[in-house]
């Protein structure tokens, strides 16, 4: 699967297939990866169910999260945002997948989503 364009904003119909084959994945990231999408549909499902008047739902979808952390170690995400000057194969390929599932690599630092 080849992404075709992008869209000026990301919903529901952004969503890769579960189960898509990607060659920089591995078990963790395609297991991490639909979690996070089952648990996605389930949250904005609330909207339809709830009394036949719904829950206002908003998802925020932050992929790199870069910033200060009070955690003693990097965060994942720190990580992979220094996977270049570390040179942690690992972390370079969970940038890499993200490249791969999305199209490019959304980045967004701690203050703007806290």
């Amino acid at each position: 699967m080849v992404a075709s364009g992008f869209k000026d904003s990301v919903d529901e119909d952004c969503w890769a297939p579960l189960g898509l084959s990607l060659v920089h994945s591995n078990d963790m990231l395609s297991v991490y990866t639909s979690s996070k999408t089952l648990a996605e549909k389930v949250g904005l499902s609330y909207y339809d169910n709830v009394n036949g008047e719904g829950l206002k739902v908003v998802s925020l979808v932050c992929t790199a999260i870069g910033g200060d952390t009070f955690l003693p170690c990097l965060t994942g995400s720190q990580e992979s945002l220094l996977a270049q000057i570390t040179r942690k194969k690992e972390a370079s390929r969970i940038l890499k997948f993200l490249h791969e599932l999305l199209g490019s690599l959304p980045l967004v630092h701690i203050l703007d989503v806290c």
